[in-house]
């Protein structure tokens, strides 16, 4: 059994835009920042190494955030005589994780959002016996959230 939940050039996309996105608000913030700073009567309160330096780690912790709510996620799930694996991303994000079907411990699915239920893109978690845990992209293309969870967990549990 196949399933895709997403494109991995539409992730790779998202978090192209999500980049350049945060980068043009810290870019922003800390212009604004540094002018303020200068108008006022005293000596400033920020050097430009520690503007630059603050302004490097807000980026840094919104690349992560960014990386964690894209392409962190996998974005095919391939169930094959006792195998299950898990493909993740697009250029040099791209990986694939093979387990044992017997370490899948749950298949659990949820929404993204509270607005949406009970239509709307949905998401898979695998749960390891190990308490690892493997978290799909959300994804349209299911009409019953339930159905493909169960699907998938029977499929993951057949013999």
């Amino acid at each position: 059994m196949e399933f895709t939940f997403a494109d991995p050039a539409l992730l790779a996309d998202a978090f192209r835009g999500r980049l350049l996105h945060w980068a043009m608000v810290v870019a922003g913030s800390a212009a604004v920042v540094g002018m303020l700073d200068r108008r006022g009567h005293g000596p400033p309160l920020f050097g430009l190494p520690t503007l630059a330096a603050l302004a490097l780690c807000a980026w840094g912790i919104a690349a992560a955030v960014s990386y964690f709510g894209t392409v962190a996620r996998f974005s095919a799930l391939e169930v094959r005589a006792g195998t299950v694996r898990v493909h993740y991303g697009a250029g040099p994000f791209a990986r694939s994780v093979s387990m044992p079907s017997d370490d899948v411990q749950h298949v659990l699915s949820g929404q993204p959002g509270k607005g949406t239920y009970p239509r709307g893109p949905c998401y898979l978690r695998l749960v390891l016996r190990s308490g690892e845990t493997h978290r799909s992209a959300p994804t349209q293309a299911a009409t019953d959230c339930k159905q493909l969870r169960g699907d998938i967990a029977r499929a993951v549990r057949a013999p």
